[in-house]
């Protein structure tokens, strides 16, 4: 069974609700929630949020039921959330807040928390160290990701796809210029993996607009878009300052490219050094241009780590794989 509740700022129906009925619809959730759980009486609530989790709770806690409740997180939300504060205004901000507390209560109130990797584990843990935790990777489903009739690009190419809603994440890519620099003969093909709150992405359109080799590309659609850009690039790369398990280099190994990627967060759990990529330290310059030279110019090596990656990553992040652990995990609790 799926719920797919409504968030609540994008809800229509928040929008004409009054105040008490917009901090009951925060606290107890939609009316899905509710009539789900009276209906299938189910053994274990798996929510993907923390703001999910509260909820169910919240809705158990009413009509008296007790459902063990599990809570996939899959980003830093301490971090997140007060980077985000700082550049708010106070009128969002304070908006926010009764979303953010509540999600909060979600994980303090979970009988499990699934963080996306062990770093974010290591995260969670350090907030809250009495929490029961296992860590569920992101699932890629590698039939989705074949080779395809590619856009036309300029060789060498190198795709960037990432998501520009955390500023933390953005930095990785203005600091990126440098190495852009060093290499004019490399074109850098950036888009988004989303159309929607890409806020910082105008930040990315100035800091990098006046390079000749940097192409900036719209109309990403997933996946068909996504197979698209990755069929026609080199390889694919991902400067970041803040990542869990981003899909895109799941995806971009699947298309049998060779992986580069910043060397924090759980990155480094998902990109094999030497066998399906490298990830480097954000400041290590050197290191970032060296391998994407020796990327764009041997093409037997790109090609079989490629090959390598669609095969590990297939093996460690296939949905079957994915869905064995969490079955075998909800059967313990």
């Amino acid at each position: 069974m799926v719920i797919v509740p409504s968030y609540p700022h994008i809800s229509a129906d928040r929008a004409r609700a009054t105040a008490m009925e917009k901090a009951a619809g925060i606290v107890f959730g939609d009316k899905q929630i509710e009539s789900a759980i009276s209906k299938f009486r189910p053994d274990v609530a798996y929510a993907d949020s923390g703001l999910y989790g509260s909820q169910v709770k919240m809705r158990q806690h009413v009509a008296k039921w007790r459902i063990p409740t599990i809570v996939h997180l899959r980003g830093d939300m301490w971090r997140e959330f007060f980077e985000w504060m700082t550049r708010s205004r106070v009128k969002t901000r304070l908006a926010a807040l009764p979303v953010y507390a509540n999600s909060m209560l979600g994980l303090f109130l979970a009988d499990k928390i699934t963080p996306i990797c062990r770093w974010l584990d290591g995260e969670v843990l350090r907030h809250l160290p009495w929490k029961s935790t296992e860590v569920v990777y992101q699932g890629v489903d590698p039939s989705e990701f074949f080779q395809t009739p590619s856009m036309d690009l300029v060789h060498p190419s190198v795709a960037i796809i990432q998501n520009h809603t955390v500023y933390q994440k953005t930095l990785g890519l203005l600091k990126f210029r440098r190495v852009i620099e060093r290499l004019p003969d490399v074109h850098f093909y950036v888009t988004t993996g989303e159309e929607i709150m890409q806020s910082y992405f105008p930040l990315v359109r100035e800091a990098l607009s006046g390079l000749k080799n940097v192409h900036f590309v719209s109309g990403i659609r997933h996946p068909d878009g996504v197979r698209k850009l990755l069929s026609g690039s080199d390889l694919y790369a991902l400067p970041s300052c803040l990542d869990c398990c981003p899909t895109t280099v799941l995806e971009a190994s699947l298309m049998e490219k060779p992986v580069l990627g910043s060397r924090i967060g759980g990155i480094p759990e998902i990109i094999r050094d030497g066998y399906t990529g490298w990830s480097i330290q954000n400041d290590d310059i050197e290191r970032w241009v060296s391998k994407i030279s020796l990327l764009t110019d041997d093409a037997t090596l790109s090609r079989k780590l490629g090959l390598q990656g669609r095969s590990w990553v297939s093996d460690n992040f296939g949905w079957p794989t994915i869905a064995a652990q969490v079955e075998t995990m909800l059967k313990r609790l």
